[in-house]
């Protein structure tokens, strides 16, 4: 046995050495996603272990599985091979005139963990959740312009923001983006997802204004637009959810966030697609101090969008999902009896069946779904959301 490195690899493959691999350190694992790891297995016994630890060659004679001759560089995949894959699989997507803002690449289920790629329109947004992708990232700023222009997606700027973990010290500064190539955006950018404008920040903070795995969900709640006299969006962020219900069909919407600048970007994209703005449209206040109120006044809704943060807090007030989430629907199912309810979760660590499980007794689930296909997660997606059927009379 002896320490791997990916000469290591490269040379096995020369001499083609059937081999067991092991691979143990992060720098190891990194070059080895590079490999067309499902396309091998199909084909062999070979056995693949991806661990912490010291890396090891080991040959099969002494690991106990069959031999396998395959030439390893056959399997190697570059970064501007995984990247222009992954823009080719959202090939629909670039020509769509309706969306101009999508993600491009997502984490492993593209084939690199730690690393979000998304089109706004002209420019590029590049994220990094991994410190270990700092290393590559001259290799991604040297090939990303050249696998757009294969896509056939024209660019003004691509920019980077780091998404790793720091401390709250540090987060206004280092959330802000790095310009890498082309010239920077202007501030309120204004992209379209959905058939709707909105303004996007890609300079400053941790979000955009826009939630990108949402489009799909849009697109699936329009036919129940149609009818939707009064609609009550809480934690309405930039209100785009309310801007596309407006847009289709609903004729009010009222929204609810605790944040001034949200609502104020609110009002911004209400102007954008040539809704009038009124102020009493927009409540700036404590969801579950306005749901009291709302129940207490007797009002009435037909939908209502609740996509709650996991966890917040603010000055003395604090919400978490669990505790707070089905106090919340409870009130929901009397404000909006008869009518509809979009809830939504985003968190790793709630499963569906929690999610599922926060919903009162008798609400019906009209369609359940996840984030958008351009956000590929597998059988672990962390956006649990529905259209939920509230009964009369709750």
């Amino acid at each position: 046995m002896y320490p791997v490195t990916l000469r290591d690899l490269l040379d096995a493959a020369l001499f083609g050495t059937p081999i067991l691999i092991s691979l143990f350190s992060v720098a190891d694992m990194q070059n080895f996603r590079y490999l067309k790891i499902k396309s091998l297995l199909s084909r062999s016994s070979l056995k693949i272990s991806l661990q912490k630890g010291a890396g090891k060659i080991i040959p099969v004679e002494q690991a106990g599985v069959s031999p396998l001759q395959f030439r390893l560089e056959d399997h190697l995949l570059t970064i501007a091979d995984i990247l222009l894959k992954a823009l080719e699989r959202r090939a629909s997507l670039h020509t769509n005139p309706d969306t101009d803002c999508y993600r491009l690449f997502h984490l492993g289920g593209d084939g690199i963990e730690g690393l979000t790629i998304d089109r706004y329109g002209s420019y590029i947004l590049i994220q990094f959740f991994e410190t270990e992708l700092f290393s590559r990232l001259e290799e991604i700023r040297g090939v990303l312009p050249g696998v757009l222009k294969a896509a056939g997606l024209p660019f003004r700027g691509i920019l980077l923001k780091d998404r790793t973990r720091i401390s709250s010290a540090q987060i206004a500064e280092l959330r802000k983006s790095r310009l890498l190539t082309g010239e920077e955006p202007p501030a309120g950018y204004i992209c379209m997802q959905n058939g709707i404008r909105a303004a996007v920040d890609l300079r400053e903070g941790q979000n955009t204004g826009l939630f990108l795995d949402m489009r799909q969900i849009r697109e699936r709640l329009a036919p129940y637009l149609r009818e939707t006299p009064r609609l009550l969006n809480l934690f309405c962020y930039t209100s785009l959810f309310s801007v596309f219900a407006l847009k289709n069909g609903c004729r009010r919407a009222i929204n609810i966030d605790l944040s001034k600048s949200a609502l104020q970007r609110s009002r911004e994209n209400y102007a954008l697609n040539g809704l009038p703005v009124d102020e009493r449209d927009f409540v700036q206040g404590d969801v579950k101090e306005w749901l009291k109120i709302l129940r207490k006044k007797g009002e009435c809704f037909s939908l209502v969008i609740y996509d709650p943060p996991t966890f917040s807090r603010h000055q003395k007030r604090t919400f978490s999902v669990k505790r707070d989430y089905p106090m919340h629907l409870s009130v929901i199912s009397e404000i909006a009896a008869g009518g509809y309810a979009l809830s939504a979760v985003n968190s790793h660590s709630l499963s569906k069946e929690m999610y599922l499980s926060f919903h009162p007794p008798g609400w019906k689930p009209v369609f359940l779904a996840s984030e958008s296909d351009d956000f590929p997660s597998g059988d672990h997606p962390y956006l649990k959301a529905g259209l939920w059927k509230i009964p009369d009379g709750q």
